[in-house]
């Protein structure tokens, strides 16, 4: 192999976009509705590629700086598409976390949809990480008095 062929494959190699991306792509194409719970200025800074930004119906989640985004299929595949350029560089980087998050998030939701039903639920994705509660410490057993 000469050295242009190496580092030809060596970048080629470097591509981090996941292998389920071309099916998601076609199974986001066919929803009527997909909905995203999240923070707006998560929906903000993922939602753009360079001068075009996706659109979506958006609405109040109720908590302060929540919001709900509706998208249709093909607004949904311009998303994904937005999200992978992003979130997995082609040639080398660590990626935005936020578009990582965000596709990482998405990603389960997509593959469970099944193409040519109707009838079910939209799917949707609500982003809204927490610390998992603790157990509360059990109270020590107070000493019995006899």
């Amino acid at each position: 192999m000469t050295a242009a062929t190496v580092a030809l494959v060596a970048l080629a190699g470097c591509s981090q976009t996941p292998p389920e991306h071309d099916e998601r792509l076609r199974k986001a194409a066919g929803v009527t509705v997909f909905r995203i719970t999240c923070t707006k200025d998560m929906w903000e800074r993922t939602r753009r590629l360079g001068d075009s930004a996706v659109e979506g119906k958006v609405t109040s989640a109720g908590k302060a700086g929540v919001m709900t985004v509706e998208l249709s299929g093909p607004q949904l595949v311009d998303y994904l598409k937005t999200l992978d350029h992003y979130a997995f560089p082609q040639m080398g980087g660590k990626g935005d976390p936020l578009s990582r998050r965000m596709y990482e998030a998405l990603a389960p939701q997509i593959d469970k949809i099944k193409p040519g039903t109707a009838g079910g639920l939209a799917p949707q994705v609500v982003l809204d990480d927490v610390i998992a509660p603790t157990t509360a410490p059990s109270a020590s057993p107070s000493a019995s008095s006899s």
